[in-house]
């Protein structure tokens, strides 16, 4: 049987010619077992890719950035005594439980993507975090995140998320990623002035008012903001659609005297996709949104 010395002098010789530049990728070796080997090795970055029953708990206290793909059998809370890590990735891993985050309260780049999270509570402590990527779980409840203060990205896309209140004391907030959750009110984004980028479409917005003043966004898509839960209730259709061709309104009077072209065509491109969705008093809103289109072509040929 092979000692932990023997095991670490093959893994060093296999992998030390992989290394570029401190970063060193793991891909699919049955063969590994665990990490020791790399504390003889000079890395920063490791990536650990589609590997089964690999250990995590002896990672070396100098490696500050961390991968874990698709890595099966593999025991997440071994992480936890890791206070060094500064980026910390970990997709399709399928763990439904962060507990072992509450300690890495170092990490300032923290990505979650493809996994099963209902609730992100146990980050709260992590006030170093300026990006948190918890795309594709199942996140229905967000508190806690409200600590984040340093957050200037944020991607909570494709979850199950209804109340984004949390949110509004994340004024830092620069790229903001909501895409296909269920929520109804972005009141809590009133704030954001900081915010260039930013995406919640399908989702069953009824008023995009919150976002009208933001002088900064220069992305956005809010395709199918308001998709309709029940369409039975036309009243509420028709209220959601008058407040956002207000809003629009809002939005189009805004580039009266600026020069971005970009910001105008997003804005073209919303109201075409809003445009498609309307399913209620068509004529009345090809009126409006007509008549809004000439404004923003006549705002693009004035400068």
């Amino acid at each position: 049987m092979q000692n932990n010395n023997d095991y670490d002098q093959v893994k060093i010789q296999q992998y030390q010619r992989n290394i570029f530049s401190g970063n060193l990728s793991i891909h699919k070796d049955k063969s590994i077992s665990s990490l020791h080997f790399l504390q003889f090795l000079n890395v920063k970055h490791v990536s650990v890719w589609q590997c089964e029953n690999v250990s995590l708990s002896s990672i070396p206290p100098t490696l500050n950035r961390l991968t874990v793909n698709q890595c099966t059998g593999v025991d997440l809370s071994e992480l936890k005594h890791n206070v060094q890590l500064q980026f910390l990735d970990i997709k399709q891993n399928k763990f439904s439980e962060c507990r072992f985050l509450r300690t890495l309260v170092n990490i300032t780049n923290l990505t979650l993507i493809n996994n099963n999270l209902e609730n992100i509570a146990y980050l709260r402590d992590m006030a170093k975090l300026n990006s948190l990527i918890v795309h594709q779980n199942s996140l229905n409840d967000i508190t806690g995140i409200q600590h984040l203060k340093k957050l200037t990205l944020l991607n909570l896309s494709y979850n199950k998320i209804v109340d984004i209140s949390p949110l509004e004391s994340l004024t830092n907030i620069e790229e903001l990623y909501l895409n296909q959750n269920q929520i109804v009110s972005i009141e809590a984004l009133t704030s954001f002035s900081k915010l260039r980028n930013l995406e919640i479409f399908d989702n069953y917005i009824q008023d995009m008012t919150p976002i009208c003043l933001h002088k900064n966004i220069d992305n956005w898509n809010l395709y199918k903001i308001g998709k309709q839960q029940d369409p039975t209730h036309q009243h509420l259709c028709t209220s959601l659609n008058h407040k956002c061709i207000y809003g629009m309104q809002e939005l189009a009077g805004r580039f009266k005297h600026s020069s971005n072209c970009r910001k105008i065509d997003s804005i073209k491109r919303t109201i075409y996709y809003f445009l498609v969705q309307i399913e209620t008093n068509t004529d009345i809103y090809f009126s409006k949104i007509n008549d809004l289109f000439l404004q923003l072509n006549s705002y693009g040929t004035d400068q």
